[in-house]
């Protein structure tokens, strides 16, 4: 004895459109972040790269620190960072400033792609974390402060993008 609201999705609806909707939907005690969201609405084999290149034990999370625990889907979003930017790079790549639009398309994207393209980007990825690794060490994606002369201690999604993309891009093979 109670109202039952529906919303139809028609064919053809913008995927940021359903994004949106999803996530307004979403909103309760404890919203939803954005990886959360793309994890319900981008499902492909794109989403499954990421969640394996994020996994418990996985090469990102060797480098990233094995010590850290990263809730709700963090490990995702950050892996999905670096991929985005290591794929697509920053000049041309349709990144106007929106991170999280940027993030959905390059997902959208990915879920579209060839089995051997993804697997070259995993490659491409994995050589990208040994190279931060040997240069960065166990201060990798850490911001330092040179007011405190530390550094922060957790991981910095920028310094993820930048690092992976940028050393990933200079020393590919």
């Amino acid at each position: 004895n109670a109202p039952l609201t529906c919303f139809i999705i028609q064919r053809g609806t913008p995927e940021s459109a359903k994004y949106e909707l999803f996530g307004r939907l979403n909103q309760g005690a404890t919203p939803l972040n954005f990886q959360e969201i793309r994890n319900a609405l981008f499902l492909g084999s794109g989403l499954t790269l990421v969640r394996d290149l994020a996994s418990e034990g996985s090469r990102f999370r060797q480098v990233a620190g094995p010590h850290r625990s990263y809730d709700r889907r963090r490990a995702d979003e950050l892996v999905l960072r670096g991929l985005s930017f290591l794929w697509k790079g920053w000049e041309g790549s349709g990144y106007k400033g929106d991170l999280q639009v940027f993030l959905n398309d390059c997902l959208t994207k990915l879920n579209g792609s060839q089995e051997a393209d993804l697997q070259s980007l995993r490659a491409r990825f994995l050589r990208a974390l040994d190279i931060v690794q040997q240069v960065f060490g166990d201060r990798a994606f850490q911001r330092f402060d040179p007011e405190r002369g530390q550094f922060a201690g957790h991981v910095s999604g920028p310094l993820v993008e930048v690092e992976i993309a940028v050393l990933g891009r200079r020393y590919e093979q």
